[in-house]
Parts: C-alpha cells; structure tokens; sequence
C-alpha cells in the first residue's frame, strides 16, 4: 500500500482550500495539489488559492475549464494572472 500512495497528488476547491489552516500540516513535501474550477467561482478564488498553496511550497496545478473560457483573450489573463 505504501508503494500504491508513493508521490500521490490531491485536488482542492477554494472553498474547502480555505478550511484547511496548513497544507504543510496535513500533506508531505512536494505533493502536488490540482485546484479544480468549479462553474461560478471567480479567478480571483482562484488564484488566491494557488498562490496559498504554492506558498506553502507545494507545486499547484490549476485547472482551467475549456468550455468556461469566453475566448483567447479571457485564457491569456487567466494564464497571467496565475504566473
């Protein structure tokens, strides 16, 4: 089982991302943790999130829902914003 879990990943909302006081806490170095975006949760949720998480030294992986983004435009802001 040990073998199973070694460099296992978890996938966080901002909304229960932000239940949580420590990341460091709870999971071991270098796990990488997916933020999933939900319909209806702004950019800025977002991006707080990740910057949390990513602060606390964790690589984050956004998620980026293709048939929410309006267009070229909307995916570039979003990609500078997370940068």
């Amino acid at each position: 089982m040990a073998a199973f879990l070694q460099g296992f990943s978890i996938e966080v909302m901002p909304r229960t991302a932000a239940k949580i006081e420590s990341f460091a806490e709870i999971l071991p170095a270098g796990t990488r943790v997916y933020i999933a975006h939900l319909d209806g949760t702004p950019i800025e949720d977002m991006v707080a999130t990740a910057r949390r998480i990513a602060d606390d030294g964790f690589p984050v992986m956004p998620h980026f829902p293709a048939r929410g983004i309006r267009g070229r435009a909307e995916l570039a802001d979003w990609i500078a914003r997370y940068r």
